[in-house]
């Protein structure tokens, strides 16, 4: 049977995939909005379809994934915390693990690992304070990353519709259809943008957040479990509420990150 953790990373992977797949949506959602600057009736109305399908898909992926990122960091966080004190799971943590689906499941195996965290603390406070502190730091500079990655691919569809307009319209069609239909695309346009845009700002203000949480647990003493559980709670809320990183940006800072938080640690001991 599956870890928690490992069922956790499955989903993780899983929401991850459904939002990568949500940027080709947009993505295709542009080029019709684009392409659609170009033509007249009647494909003009056909490329107009074409985007608010592909623009519906986006969407959807982009809610199924959220809600199976929201279910796989509050699994993580559970993991964390048998983890932490090296206790069994509780009835919550079953019913967390009852709510993945049996292909989560299946995928869980190749996530299974014991050293997911770097900490060697026992079994206590002071591993606790390591995991959120090591998961605070990561997600900290993940998270800034992501926005200002975030905040350059919002920013892409609304110079592109512009520079479509203006290249467009001394081949426009006044007709009111057509003027209407090239709205239609516009707003589609500006919803892939709104979608980038509001990652960026979750990612920026979860990022705050994480980095809060990260210098809060420096000054905690291990006999303050009131002060550690308000680190807890104030991590969950940077994780629950953020978009999963992408797994390409995670990859090319890990090793680096890894570096860091080794360092890190090696100056406090």
């Amino acid at each position: 049977m599956a870890s928690l953790l490992a069922l956790s990373r499955a989903a993780s992977d899983e929401a991850k995939r459904r939002l990568s797949l949500r940027l080709w949506a947009h993505l295709a959602t542009f080029l019709l909005t684009v392409a659609a600057f170009w033509f007249h009736e009647p494909l003009l109305q056909l490329l107009g379809a074409l985007a608010v399908v592909t623009e519906a898909i986006a969407w959807w992926l982009r809610l199924t994934g959220q809600g199976l990122h929201d279910r796989a960091e509050e699994a993580k966080r559970a993991a964390l915390l048998m983890d932490a004190y090296g206790s069994s799971e509780s009835i919550d943590a079953s019913d967390l693990r009852a709510s993945f689906s049996d292909t989560i499941h299946t995928r869980a195996g190749p996530f299974e690992t014991s050293q997911y965290y770097a900490s060697t603390q026992p079994p206590g406070p002071a591993r606790l304070r390591e995991l959120l502190q090591e998961s605070a730091f990561f997600s900290k500079h993940l998270f800034a990353a992501a926005s200002s990655r975030a905040l350059f691919l919002g920013m892409l569809p609304m110079v592109g519709l512009i520079a479509a307009i203006v290249l467009a319209a001394p081949f426009s069609d006044p007709s009111i259809t057509v003027l209407l239909t090239r709205l239609l695309v516009g707003v589609l346009s500006l919803l892939i943008s709104a979608d980038e845009l509001g990652h960026a700002i979750s990612w920026h203000a979860n990022g705050q957040l994480a980095n809060r949480v990260d210098h809060a647990l420096d000054a905690v003493k291990l006999d303050r479990v009131d002060a550690l559980m308000a680190a807890f709670a104030d991590y969950g809320v940077a994780t629950s509420t953020a978009p999963p990183i992408p797994t390409d940006l995670y990859e090319s800072m890990r090793d680096r990150l890894n570096r860091s938080w080794q360092e890190r640690m090696s100056k406090k001991g």
